[in-house]
């Protein structure tokens, strides 16, 4: 599977995806987490931050330090084409769409069909 980058629309787009998660790999693959509010595309800001207790740092699957959002950045920088999709792991359950932006702003969107 590798990495992907992940797109959240908190709704419905017209002519559009439905309200929900999708992954992505036409992005720069970081695991970054990006949003799409009102047209707009935009990537999660985070910070590195270490303040956790010392006994929470001693947990084996916590390094100590955890990731914060602090805000969104918009991303003119886009521009093209982007897939993105999700899959619930059974013949016919997946979706995916293609959308168009132009300087970080949705142009379209076209749903391509799935073979999974």
């Amino acid at each position: 599977m590798g990495m992907f980058d992940t797109i959240n629309f908190a709704e419905d787009q017209p002519n559009g995806p439905k309200a929900g998660q999708y992954q992505t790999k036409d992005l720069p693959c970081n695991l970054d987490i990006y949003h799409v509010i009102d047209g707009e595309l935009c990537v999660e800001f985070t910070v590195l931050v270490e303040d956790r207790e010392e006994k929470e740092k001693n947990a084996f699957w916590d390094p100590g330090w955890q990731l914060k959002t602090v805000g969104l950045e918009k991303c003119p920088e886009v521009s093209g084409k982007i897939v993105f999709y999700w899959y619930r792991g059974e013949p016919g359950g997946g979706v995916e769409w293609e959308g168009t932006f132009e300087k970080g702003r949705v142009v379209s969107y076209k749903k391509l069909e799935t073979k999974w």
